[in-house]
């Protein structure tokens, strides 16, 4: 009995050896492969899925669908890892951006207050000595810096604007991209059975790739929020150090506007002054001395013009140029205050006031157009003063045109140096003029492209209002609470006092205006002599429809009478809302 037991605990552990070594076996076998899976997924590249590719390309074992939507699902395992890349690169670059942003935001406030403390228009030098072609380059120098600070700051603000919308849409696309990375990792875990090897391996590698890509976009966009506060103030900084350059350059170019205008204006004193000593010396001589001082005497006024007509049109630069960065700030607050729409606030009636602010888009229209009639004026001025100046080139030939004769027969000896004095003085003035005009005409394809930007910028805002605003609440809400305002407001309608201002106002408008009595006396005439007009509108019927008597004169008699018969209602309203404005 005892040798019995003996050999069955000796079974016994003989059978669990046995079981362990088969577990041991096992391991040892299946371990590697685990690793060489593991190792797969790891260093799955590009290539490696490109070589499957090519492979099930040539492969003979399978069939065309298999094969196509096998090279479909390496395809977009391909463009997974490209995608897995980009975020892990764009993480990166939000981490980089995070923690060097605060040593950014110190040296630009650094900078900006150092700025601060510098006299903007010292670095030009504009002293007494500098002549006006150094001025004017100058001056075209510091627009284009302006224009290009401009332009970076609108950039900037988008992007501010943009920066502040993502915190939302990265939280939407967080849980998103959660919801697909599990239906992924279910797709990944229950593979579709009786497929062939490739086609199994394409899903399986399709399906790692993009739980890979998903967990990629999640972490990147974690990391988005994480650095938006930070990105955002370093976005802001810049902004703010931009807009000190914008209002550093615009105090440049109003000190070299100022000292052009000036520069123009001696210019032209200098001109007159020796023009008219010219001319006064010329009177009473030769005709054709007299005519060309007197020429040249038109010339400087015109350069007198010329100096106005450039410093308006910088006037008129000056009133336009913040106006696109306004109208955009109000296009991006308009946009935030529509996001509030769900909150059923009454935000239509302050959209509306704050476009009332700007004008309209046929105010740019006309603005422009009368800038292009202006533009057609200067440039055909200007081609007549080259030619001119074109044939002043040679004097003798210039005084044979003017006068049809040679030199030595027109004038005296004695005169051909005044002639020849007063030939090089309007070369000069040509010339000035000349100048003139061109930089008045640059001036003015810069303000034409400033209101063609305004125009376009207006027509956007309005098509966004047409499409949004009719659907945005003006007013509160209607309530019970309106009932007890009606007596207040019964009363207000029935004070005599406001109806008796209403009165004095209306009566102070008509004898301000004789035009709005002379329209109040029309109406009274009118309205007189309402009976007989009727009268003769039923006369102008008698004969209609007759073949002998019926004439074109009587539908246009009954138009004129019937325009009377209405007239005075709509002159009344004419004249009292003219007089209260």
């Amino acid at each position: 009995m005892v040798v019995e037991n003996n050999k069955n605990v000796l079974l016994f552990y003989q059978s669990f050896f046995l079981a362990l070594l088969l577990v041991a076996c096992l391991l040892v076998t299946t371990e590697p492969l685990l690793a060489q899976e593991s190792a797969t997924r790891a260093t799955l590249t590009a290539e490696q899925i490109q070589s499957r590719i090519t492979a099930v390309q040539e492969s003979a074992d399978i069939d065309d669908a298999a094969r196509l939507r096998a090279i479909e699902l390496y395809q977009q395992a391909v463009a997974n890892l490209e995608t897995t890349r980009s975020n892990r690169e764009t993480a990166e670059a939000y981490r980089k951006a995070g923690s060097t942003a605060q040593e950014q935001i110190t040296a630009i406030r650094t900078s900006t207050e150092r700025e601060d403390k510098a006299d903007p228009d010292t670095a030009l030098n504009i002293t007494p000595a500098v002549v006006l072609e150094k001025i004017e380059q100058f001056l075209e120098s510091e627009l284009a810096n302006l224009s290009s600070f401009e332009a970076k700051l609108a950039i900037i603000e988008e992007d501010i604007e943009n920066e502040t919308q993502r915190p939302r849409q990265a939280r939407e696309r967080i849980a998103a991209a959660r919801l697909l990375m599990n239906e992924a990792s279910r797709a990944a875990a229950s593979p579709p059975t009786g497929q062939g090897p490739f086609l199994a391996e394409a899903v399986r590698w399709s399906a790692e790739t993009r739980i890979d890509s998903l967990r990629s976009e999640i972490a990147m966009l974690e990391e988005e929020l994480l650095t938006n506060s930070v990105r955002i103030e370093l976005l802001q900084a810049q902004r703010d150090e931009l807009g000190q350059k914008v209002r550093r350059a615009l105090l440049r170019v109003e000190v070299l506007r100022a000292a052009e205008y000036e520069r123009r204006r001696d210019k032209a004193e200098e001109v007159t002054a020796q023009a008219k000593a010219v001319l006064q010396g010329s009177a009473g001589r030769e005709p054709i001395l007299a005519d060309l001082a007197r020429a040249n005497l038109s010339l400087v006024e015109l350069l007198r013009r010329q100096a106005d007509e450039i410093d308006a049109v910088s006037l008129l630069e000056r009133e336009l140029r913040p106006v696109p960065a306004r109208l955009s700030e109000v296009f991006r607050s308009t946009r935030r205050k529509l996001d509030l729409i769900g909150s059923g606030a009454p935000i239509g009636w302050a959209i509306r006031e704050q476009r009332l602010q700007f004008p309209s888009m046929q105010e740019y229209r006309l603005k422009r157009n009368r800038l292009q009639r202006s533009i057609t004026e200067i440039s055909l001025r200007l081609i007549q003063n080259e030619d001119e100046q074109r044939s002043l080139a040679d004097s003798n030939a210039y005084l044979e045109k003017q006068t049809g004769v040679d030199i030595s027969v027109a004038l005296k000896a004695e005169l051909r140096t005044e002639f020849q004095t007063l030939v090089e003085t309007r070369r000069r003035l040509l010339t000035r003029t000349i100048s003139n005009d061109r930089a008045e005409l640059r001036r003015l394809h810069a303000l034409d492209d400033l209101l063609r930007q305004l125009e376009e910028m207006t027509r956007d805002y309005d098509q966004f209002l047409a499409e949004q605003l009719l659907w945005v609440k003006s007013a509160p809400a209607f309530s019970l609470k309106a009932f007890e305002m009606l007596p207040g407001e019964f009363a207000a309608l029935l004070d005599t006092r406001v109806w008796l201002e209403a009165g004095h106002d209306t009566w102070r408008g008509m004898v301000r205006s004789p035009w709005l009595l002379i329209l109040l006396l029309l109406a009274g005439l009118l309205l007189v002599r309402q009976p007989s007009l009727r009268g003769k509108l039923r006369d102008c019927g008698a004969h209609v429809g007759s073949i002998r008597r019926d004439q074109m004169m009587y539908t246009w008699q009954a138009v004129a009478l019937t325009l009377s018969l209405a007239a005075p209602g709509a002159l009344l309203l004419i004249v009292l809302s003219w007089a209260l404005m």
